[in-house]
C-alpha cells in the first residue's frame, strides 16, 4: 500500500506577508491588486477567513464582512521565492515530489518512511522545518492516505496546521461524512449537473451505473466514479521530470470596462509579449493563438486560429491575435481580455526567411537577456512605449509545475 503526502501551505500569499512584516501577524489581511482600482481578494490570512472573506471575493464586499481588514499589495517574485525553498525541503526527503500550484504538492512518501521513522514522524518534521528554515509564521496542512485523491481530501479536514492521516480501512467511512464538492475537481457546475441526475451525495454517486456517468460526462465520468469509491492509481510524478506545458497565456482586468479597440489593442500587445517570453524561456512554440474577452457583465467567450507555422515571438503572437480581434464585433464594454498560445511544440517551425529569422532570433535573445538581468521590459519594442504598465497579476499562477 503507497503512502502519499497531500502538503497545502494554509492561506499561502497572506502567511507570506504575515512572516514578511510582523506587524500583520495576528490580523486580518487580503492580498490583493491596490485597493484603490478595481481587483478582487487574491488571498485571505486565516484570521481575514473568520469573518467569511475568501478568495475571488471582490475588495466591496471583503471590506463589508470585515471593517478593520488590511490590504496588502501581492507581491508574486516573494511567493516564488519562498515556494522554492519549500519545495527543496520536500526534495530532501524524495524526488517524488509533484508540485500541484504554487502553495501545494504531493509526495510519495511510500519507499523512505521506515528510515525516516514513519510518515507521522516525517510529517511533523516537514512542518517542524518550515517555521525554521522559511520563516516561523509558516504552516501547512498535512493529509496522508493510500492515495493521491484521499490525501488531498484529508490535508482540507483540519485546517489550518492539520495533520489527517487515513488508512485503506478507513475510506468508505470517510466518504460517507464528506460532501460532494469536498472532492478534488468537482466545483459548483458539476455539483449542479450531478443533481440532475439524482446524484447529491458521494453515496448517491456510487450507486450511479458507470455507464450513466460516462453517458453526461464523457471520460470525467470514469473519473467521476472512481473518486466516489476511493481509488485513484495515479502516480506522484518526479519533480524532474519534464512534462511539457500544454499552453501558455496571460489575462488582464481592465480597470475600467471599455469599448476602446486602440485600447484593447495596446492591452492584447503586451499581453502578446508576456506570452513570448514564457515560451522562449521554456524554449516553446506554438502555431494556434486563443484569445479571451470577458463582458461587463461577465460572459466570457474565446476564440482561435491555427497558423501554418509555430513562433514564440511576442510581436507574431500579436499580430495573429489581431487578425481574431479585429473580427470580433464588441457590443459590450470589455472587462478583461486574454491571449494564449497552444498546440506547443520544442521544434519550432521557420515563421521567416531563414536570414530573416536569424536576425529576429538574435534580437529577441539579446532583449530576453537584458529583461532577464533588468526585469521586465527594461528594454522593449519602441511600440509598446505607447502602453500603459500593467498593474502585477498576483493571482494568475495556476498550475505552476517548476520553481
Amino acid at each position: 500500500m503507497r503512502t502519499i503526502f497531500h502538503i497545502d501551505m494554509d492561506s499561502y500569499f497572506a502567511t507570506c506577508e504575515q512572516q514578511a512584516n510582523p506587524f500583520l501577524r495576528g490580523k486580518p489581511i487580503a492580498v490583493s491588486g491596490h485597493p484603490s482600482r478595481r481587483t478582487v481578494v487574491a488571498a485571505a490570512s486565516v484570521e481575514a477567513k473568520r469573518f467569511g472573506v475568501k478568495s475571488a471575493m471582490s475588495i466591496q464586499e471583503a471590506k463589508r464582512l470585515c471593517p478593520n481588514l488590511y490590504f496588502v499589495l501581492g507581491d508574486p517574485e516573494k511567493y516564488v521565492h519562498l515556494t522554492k525553498k519549500i519545495i527543496n525541503i520536500f526534495l530532501s526527503y524524495t524526488n517524488l515530489v509533484e508540485v500541484v500550484s504554487i502553495d501545494e504538492a504531493f509526495m510519495d512518501a511510500t519507499d523512505i518512511q521506515k528510515r525516516h521513522g514513519g510518515a507521522i514522524k516525517i510529517a511533523k518534521e516537514i512542518k517542524k522545518r518550515l517555521k525554521q528554515e522559511i520563516g516561523d509564521w509558516m504552516q501547512c496542512s498535512i493529509g496522508i492516505a493510500p492515495n493521491k485523491t484521499i490525501a488531498k481530501l484529508c490535508s482540507g479536514l483540519k485546517k489550518p496546521n492539520g495533520l489527517v492521516v487515513i488508512t485503506e480501512k478507513e475510506i468508505p467511512f470517510l466518504l460517507k461524512k464528506i460532501e460532494l464538492t469536498d472532492l478534488w475537481g468537482i466545483g459548483t457546475k458539476t455539483k449542479q449537473r450531478l443533481a440532475l441526475m439524482n446524484i447529491h451525495t458521494t453515496t448517491d454517486l456510487q450507486k450511479t451505473p458507470l455507464s450513466a456517468l460516462i453517458k453526461v460526462f464523457g471520460e470525467v465520468g470514469f473519473h467521476l466514479h472512481q473518486m466516489s469509491l476511493g481509488k485513484d492509481d495515479s502516480p506522484v510524478h518526479s519533480y524532474y521530470e519534464e512534462e511539457q506545458e500544454k499552453s501558455m497565456g496571460h489575462q488582464y482586468t481592465l480597470l475600467k470596462d471599455t469599448l476602446s479597440k486602440d485600447y484593447l489593442k495596446h492591452v492584447l500587445f503586451k499581453l502578446s509579449e508576456r506570452v513570448g517570453r514564457r515560451l522562449r524561456k521554456a524554449r516553446l512554440s506554438g502555431r494556434v493563438i486563443n484569445i479571451t474577452i470577458r463582458h461587463s457583465d461577465f460572459k466570457t467567450f474565446t476564440r482561435q486560429k491555427v497558423f501554418s507555422f509555430y513562433t514564440n515571438d511576442g510581436y507574431q503572437i500579436y499580430e495573429m491575435a489581431l487578425k481574431i480581434f479585429n473580427k470580433l464585433s464588441l457590443k459590450q464594454p470589455v472587462r478583461l481580455i486574454g491571449v494564449s498560445v497552444s498546440q506547443l511544440t520544442k521544434h519550432a517551425q521557420q515563421a521567416l526567411p531563414l536570414a530573416c529569422s536569424r536576425k529576429q532570433k538574435n534580437i529577441l535573445t539579446a532583449m530576453d537577456e537584458v529583461n532577464n538581468r533588468y526585469g521586465e521590459f527594461t528594454i522593449q519594442r519602441a511600440a509598446l512605449l505607447a502602453t500603459k504598465k500593467l498593474s502585477k497579476d498576483i493571482a494568475g499562477y495556476g498550475l505552476m509545475r517548476k520553481f
